[in-house]
């Protein structure tokens, strides 16, 4: 007999025989013990499933669909099979330090919170760490974390209460982001967020994973947010205390999000306030630079690069306006924004490139993406 609550753990995997075992055993190593493990997997053609079944746990169920229908599908189907009064999602090439579980567990009910993320180490092939620790950023004044439709930044997966998950479901058409579908629903339905400060996951970096593919990832992206006015965001926000110069921000980088940058631009165009006004400068050189309007964008990014002359997207997209009259200049951009930004991909790929044209979208500050 357990006093503890018993923990849902869901696994969704499709050919995941090289990490599966090990992503399993740190779910069973966690000091966490009342648990249930359902792994679903998604019509592997490989030995995923005999691999999982040789764990050897009564913890573990094990579920088997006959063909791949994508990971919307597969979370639908384990959500309906939960018997925790919580649940959480583990990735199948991902490890969760021993304590993970426990410390959220004792977070969301500290503060009475229906959802608990923590911060994650992103980790190679190999399980070497390769990259700074990554976390959300979930605002003090908001604890429904509305600022999540500028930007998914909830991995890793997290700690939700059975209300939750039986309230919110997921979008089975979606063949990608249906997390960040997911937890949008969570915060327009009023779900509130919390956080543990510190790492409590691994999280793999595979060049085949779903998450490395960028074109794909922005499509997918595009459909969730689709499902949302402009009016209904502008009232959401407003409604949480945002005032209208933050709602200007916010509606202008999630219709870059969606494609729509003209009416990001108009965005772009509106007073954004005091505190955020040198990241607009940022998305309006950025976004007349996209719209063809070169000679107006690169003025504006320039004066953007005056006020904050280490502003790394600013100046791979300044070099990229620069190249065709200097391409030396455009080169010393670049280098200067991986000085900035070590591992910047985008200005990586344009100091390597003969014609760099590879723009970032999105503002980037002190090291991070926002």
């Amino acid at each position: 007999m357990h006093d503890q609550p018993l923990i849902s753990v869901g696994v969704c995997v499709y050919n995941g025989e090289g990490f599966i075992k090990e992503s399993l055993l740190s779910v069973l190593n966690q000091t966490h013990s009342n648990l249930e493990i359902l792994l679903y997997d998604d019509g592997s053609s490989d030995e995923t499933a005999a691999i999982a079944r040789s764990v050897g746990s009564p913890l573990l169920k094990i579920f088997s669909g006959d063909v791949n229908r994508g990971v919307g599908y597969a979370r639908e189907f384990l959500a309906k099979k939960f018997s925790g009064d919580y649940m959480i999602w583990q990735d199948h090439d991902d490890v969760m330090l021993p304590c993970r579980l426990s410390s959220l567990l004792e977070t969301i009910q500290k503060v009475k919170a229906d959802i608990c993320i923590d911060h994650y180490q992103p980790i190679d092939h190999s399980g070497n760490p390769c990259g700074s620790v990554l976390e959300p950023i979930i605002p003090e004044h908001d604890p429904f974390y509305t600022s999540l439709f500028e930007k998914n930044t909830m991995l890793p997966h997290a700690l939700i209460t059975r209300d939750c998950f039986i309230n919110i479901r997921y979008d089975t058409s979606l063949m990608g982001s249906e997390d960040y579908d997911f937890w949008l629903k969570c915060s327009a339905g009023g779900f509130s967020f919390s956080e543990v400060r510190r790492v409590g996951l691994l999280y793999r970096i595979l060049g085949t994973s779903l998450s490395s593919n960028h074109g794909f990832n922005l499509i997918q992206t595009k459909k969730v947010l689709e499902k949302y006015s402009c009016s209904d965001i502008e009232r959401l926000y407003l409604s949480r205390g945002y005032d209208e110069g933050y709602v200007n921000k916010a509606l202008c980088r999630i219709q870059i999000f969606t494609g729509n940058l003209n009416v990001a631009l108009l965005m772009a165009q509106l007073d954004w306030g005091e505190e955020h006004n040198l990241e607009r400068l940022f998305y309006l050189g950025t976004l007349l630079t996209r719209l063809g309007r070169h000679s107006e964008g690169a003025q504006v990014l320039m004066k953007h690069l005056e006020s904050d002359p280490r502003s790394p997207a600013t100046l791979n997209n300044l070099g990229v306006l620069l190249f065709e009259s200097d391409s030396e200049a455009a080169g010393k951009n670049f280098r200067s924004a991986i000085e900035c930004f070590p591992g910047y991909s985008d200005a990586l790929y344009n100091l390597s490139e003969s014609t760099p044209k590879r723009l970032t979208p999105t503002y980037i500050e002190k090291g991070r993406v926002r």
